[in-house]
């Protein structure tokens, strides 16, 4: 599937928009699989669209499947920073994005 940066942005904004809103404590939360899952495949096409700049992209959200820990590795507010750090990549400009 080919993507590009304006649907990447909208995507992106979504993310930004949707975690904006919950508050200090929802933002401490440990994301759904399904959610980590959705960003890492963000980044993954910003990745695809920007490969020159990979090398200082945020991580990918790490998915636990085992027993005991089933589960993303991080946080929505983690989420939340990558996703503005993605879009100031992708966008072209440096918003939000602090080297």
């Amino acid at each position: 599937m080919e993507i590009t940066d304006q649907q990447l942005t909208t995507k992106l904004t979504g993310f930004i928009g949707g975690i904006s809103k919950m508050t200090p404590k929802e933002r401490q939360a440990q994301p759904t699989i399904q959610f980590a899952q959705d960003y890492n495949r963000a980044r993954t096409f910003a990745l695809q669209l920007h490969p020159d700049l990979g090398e200082v992209f945020p991580p990918e959200i790490e998915i636990c499947r085992e027993p005991m820990m089933n589960g993303a590795v991080g946080t929505y507010g983690e989420i939340l920073t990558y996703c503005h750090h993605l879009l100031g990549f992708v966008s072209g400009s440096n918003l939000g994005v602090v080297f």
